[in-house]
């Protein structure tokens, strides 16, 4: 029976959700090994056991690898760089493409709680193939790196300075960006505590230039107004109070540096919007001209890492249309 459902690739639709619920608990440590096996017993029914369901929901790296560590179209290597202000000696999983012949933005890649996985190294080789420079460095790096066990290594970070480890990440933006393969140019991408990280250094490193939050805990209050500060429109008052924009509407404003951009890309020309689609393609033309149509998703792509792909792009900027056209 375990052996079957080992061979099976499952999803989210094969577990109870208070299954999946307890497991999030145990993989963020609100709970044990122990608590979770102890509160899945109800779920182990048909000669299933507790400790099968925890094998069935943990990660299968196998699964996850899109780009083989020998992969022809990149080179990899391990990079030290020192952290003074961190943990001392750090080092970490960095890839480029094997025939780039100029420099190229670069990405920093933040894991998740247990330490730089597979699946992260995966990331990072994704980016090198993207025509990125691509970094991951490992927090566990004093202790050793990352065990080859995610429980293991969820225990290890947990006994760790996170204040040195920010300093720790804060500092492989800065290795990044003097790298002789790189434009100067430095975007990061993180996973949960990676999330978490990425909004720390919107706010602690003046040298990140772009970010991808895959979910994670959010930057202390009293750093917010150092976010809020990039986007005009939430300095807008009417009758003297702030206005509060929710959901989607949260989500859609734009920073000034992409306002500014934009607006560098269609030579400052305002476009009518009487017709939606004509001030489209009119922006569109303009953006080509000036060569900005910059960033682009292979159809291949998960949703998820087209849209990090995007956001990464060398000048930030993205046109989304049903064809996208490569400039001449």
């Amino acid at each position: 029976m375990e052996q079957q459902l080992e061979q099976k690739r499952l999803t989210a639709k094969d577990f109870d959700p208070e299954l999946l619920k307890l497991f999030d608990r145990y993989v963020h440590g609100m709970i044990d090994r122990r608590g979770f096996l102890d509160g899945a017993g109800k779920f182990a029914v048909g000669g299933l056991t507790a400790a099968a369901i925890l094998q069935m929901l943990s990660p299968n790296y196998a699964f996850a690898d899109q780009v083989a560590k020998d992969d022809k179209r990149i080179t990899t290597m391990t990079l030290e760089y020192d952290s003074p202000k961190g943990q001392g000696k750090m080092k970490g999983y960095f890839a480029k493409p094997a025939n780039m012949t100029g420099k190229l933005p670069a990405v920093l890649v933040v894991h998740e709680n247990r330490g730089l996985t597979p699946y992260i190294q995966d990331v990072v080789r994704r980016l090198a193939v993207a025509n990125f420079v691509a970094f991951g460095p490992d927090a566990l790096t004093p202790l050793g790196g990352y065990p080859g066990n995610d429980d293991k290594g969820v225990e290890m970070q947990r006994t760790l300075d996170q204040n040195k480890i920010i300093e720790d990440f804060v500092e492989a933006v800065s290795v990044l960006q003097k790298r002789p393969e790189c434009t100067g140019k430095v975007g990061a991408v993180g996973f949960c505590f990676g999330g978490g990280m990425i909004n720390r250094l919107a706010v602690s490193s003046g040298e990140l230039d772009a970010g991808v939050a895959y979910y994670g805990r959010q930057v202390p209050a009293a750093d917010v107004p150092k976010i809020k500060a990039d986007f005009p429109i939430l300095q807008r008052t009417i009758r003297d109070k702030r206005l509060v924009y929710l959901d989607s509407a949260a989500t859609s404003q734009k920073p000034k540096q992409v306002i500014d951009k934009l607006a560098e890309g269609t030579g400052g020309q305002i476009f009518s919007i009487d017709k939606a689609s004509d001030a489209a393609k009119g922006i569109c033309d303009e953006l080509r001209k000036n060569r900005y149509l910059l960033s682009y998703a292979p159809s291949s792509a998960p949703f998820g890492q087209a849209r990090s792909l995007l956001v990464l792009g060398d000048q930030g900027i993205t046109v989304r249309a049903k064809a996208m056209q490569q400039p001449n």
